[in-house]
């Protein structure tokens, strides 16, 4: 087992997993406008200094007209550490007024330079350098695309609108010079037009009778709106009922795809999912009463960003099949001392008369929704109010127990992990490893409540004359801890895109059209050879430690987070995650308590690359020792194997430049959680 690891720079989330986000990135905009161009200094852990500032022009710059912004370093000064080995590089804009077209490296080599992202923020890196020039680091060809005016904001290692780490200058082992961050900005369309004002002029004072003339009044200047608006859609009518969808999108034949709230997810400040979740069978104890639990499907969307919002479909989340109540009216509430019980009683001749159906119904909305709890044993996933409808002609169409005044609370929690997989698929449903939408399975386990209480029956019978009679013979209401609920065979599958921020600002139009499109009557798709599950094993989560709190696999990406790269990593696999600790242990001082966190940026490349070249090897002293005291031997820390594409393996014990490249590709494809 790993120990549990704390992230030793500020915490970094996917842009899904930060709910301030473009809040914060506003406030960085905001401020930039108010106060001017700002010069932000990095925390420093190495020695020198440098100064890395944005170029943008003076004139106002025309609509849809490409123009170029340099990011530049400035100064730099290498004090003890006379080279600097790379840089992390992250700018702030207004995606509202501004877009970016194209970036290209400058002084970074082309094999040493990587592109993540271009929106919200700019997102680039270099390792792998040994230089000590000053000049040009990124060439950015920005589009205007509304009136307007952006601030371009280098966003510091702190800065808490980061989308990645932020933004500084490091030396040959990942070590961050004290870096002066020096922003700019840039005015887009016409350039605001002062109002005129009327100035007085000195004249000779002559007196005329007063007449009655209207004032002349000023016209105020056009204002510079922004015209940037999202692309109108058509409204969208939600289908009526459950429908039948083809390929991997079967289980969410009720996802309220088409609820305004799912569709205004824009896949950078928020995500949204489809949920579907089945049990085959089960057991449930109502004070004294204890029946089998009917086939049950509970289904919803939720979007946001941990904590998330959840969305039910018309007439609820729960539907389930009817189970009927051993005994039957009988065995409910009879015998009896109560005349009317005992009359209702002895009418009941036939078995059609003395069935009695139980039926599990939503009685409110689902809360508290928790991913990281699913693929967890003992953490309730959510929070349910529930009724059971008993149905029986004696009992009317009113008896239940629970109401949705007064709900049965179920919050059940995995007993039994089921098998976790993650699978690729396209628009129509069938499977395409290279697939705008994914389906996150946990087949097989098992799920547990026994922390419920369970109110009265009411509305039973004529009057409500058979409720006593039935909360005395079944013991209710009966409190927590003397009821229980047991779902086996449980599976449970949610379905979201692969990649949300390409989809920025529509994800969630474009998750709603993908939805649509495979609304069966339509082909059934024939997988290609190759097209297989991205995780292709699923690997039994019960058999794993208990794991650091929402990261099974310990390795500093909690498990949703890795569903959400691209492509996505095994929650259960403690090697495919390529984040280290920066600096490099091996530079510092007291590396006591460093450890890796929950990005890959080029520092990291950089911090392998360092133990590349101390010939890091199994039985070498710095491969050996553990000088950040975590337990983990270093080099066991910085080595891995390439096992595909930017996909990192176990150690092979040594630290090659093939490590260090690999991180490298790890960075490039944006990993971080």
């Amino acid at each position: 087992m790993q120990p549990e690891r704390t992230p030793s720079r500020a915490p970094v989330q996917p842009v899904w997993l930060l709910p301030a986000s473009i809040f914060a990135a506003g406030l960085v905009v905001a401020a930039a406008l108010i106060f001017g161009n700002s010069a932000l200094t990095t925390s420093a852990a190495g020695i020198g200094s440098a100064t890395m500032s944005i170029s943008a022009p003076a004139p106002a710059q025309p609509l849809h007209t490409p123009f170029q912004v340099q990011g530049n370093l400035t100064t730099f000064s290498g004090g003890t550490s006379p080279d600097w080995g790379g840089y992390d590089f992250e700018l702030a804009y207004d995606n509202g007024i501004l877009k970016v077209d194209s970036d290209t490296n400058g002084l970074c080599s082309s094999s040493g330079w990587g592109l993540v992202a271009t929106s919200p923020h700019l997102v680039t890196g270099c390792a792998f350098q040994t230089s000590t020039a000053t000049g040009v680091l990124e060439n950015i060809t920005f589009e205007c695309l509304a009136d307007g005016t952006s601030a371009f904001s280098l966003l510091a290692r702190t800065d808490p609108g980061l989308q990645q780490v932020g933004t500084s200058l490091f030396d040959e082992n990942g070590n961050d010079f004290p870096t002066t961050l020096v922003g700019g900005s840039v005015t887009c369309g016409a350039a605001p037009t002062a109002t005129p004002t009327n100035t007085p002029t000195a004249t000779n004072t002559v007196v005329v009778p007063p007449t009655n003339t209207p004032a002349a009044t000023n016209t105020p200047a056009a204002t510079n709106t922004p015209t940037h608006t999202p692309t109108p859609r058509p409204t969208r009518t939600p289908l009526p009922g459950p429908v039948t969808l083809n390929g991997m999108w079967a289980p969410f034949d009720r996802c309220p795809v088409d609820d305004p709230a799912m569709l205004a997810v824009d896949g950078s400040s928020s995500v949204g999912y489809c949920v579907s979740a089945s049990s085959e069978s089960g057991s449930i104890k109502l004070g004294n009463a204890q029946s089998q639990v009917g086939n049950s499907n509970i289904q919803f969307g939720v979007y946001g960003l941990n904590p998330w919002t959840v969305v039910a479909p018309p007439g609820g989340a729960m539907d389930a099949a009817p189970v009927e109540v051993p005994g039957g009216l009988l065995g409910l509430m009879c015998p009896s001392l109560d005349p009317t019980v005992m009359t209702v009683c002895s009418l009941v001749t036939s078995n059609d008369l003395n069935r009695v159906t139980a039926t599990v119904e939503s009685a409110g909305p689902i809360t508290d929704f928790s991913f990281d709890a699913g693929l967890q044993l003992g953490q309730p996933v959510l929070t349910m109010p529930i009724k059971v409808h008993l149905q029986n002609p004696f009992l009317g169409s009113t008896c239940y127990i629970g109401s949705d005044s007064d709900p049965i609370v179920l919050r059940p929690a995995n007993t039994v992990a089921g098998t976790f997989s993650i699978t690729r698929f396209n628009a129509s449903g069938a499977i395409d490893a290279g697939g705008a939408f994914q389906r996150l399975d946990v087949i097989g386990g098992s799920q547990a409540d026994t922390t419920f209480a369970v109110p009265g029956a009411r509305g039973c019978g004529v009057a409500s004359t058979l409720d006593t009679a039935i909360n005395l013979k079944e013991g209710l209401p009966s409190p927590s801890g003397n009821n229980s609920l047991v779902l086996t065979g449980a599976s449970t599958y949610a379905a979201t895109l692969a990649d949300p921020r390409s989809h920025y600002p529509n994800a969630g139009w474009d998750f709603s059209d993908g939805w649509h499109s495979a609304v069966c009557p339509c082909p059934t798709p024939t997988p290609t050879a190759t097209a297989t599950p991205l995780v292709s094993t699923p690997t039994a989560l019960a058999t794993l430690p208990a794991g650091c709190a929402g990261d099974t696999d310990c390795d500093g990406c909690p498990d949703l987070g890795e569903t959400q790269l691209h492509p996505p990593t095994n929650p259960a696999d403690p090697w495919d995650f390529y984040s280290v600790p920066v600096p490099s242990l091996l530079a510092l001082p007291d590396p006591a308590g460093v450890i890796r966190d929950s990005a890959v940026v080029a520092s990291d490349a950089q911090a392998v690359f360092s133990y590349f070249r101390r010939s890091a090897k199994s039985g070498s002293p710095e491969y050996e020792q553990d000088l950040n005291g975590n337990g983990e031997i270093d080099g066991i820390e910085y080595d891995r194997q390439t096992v595909g594409a930017a996909m990192s393996g176990p150690p092979d014990g040594v630290v090659t430049a093939a490590d260090a490249q690999l991180a490298f590709a790890q960075f490039k494809a944006g990993y971080q959680c």
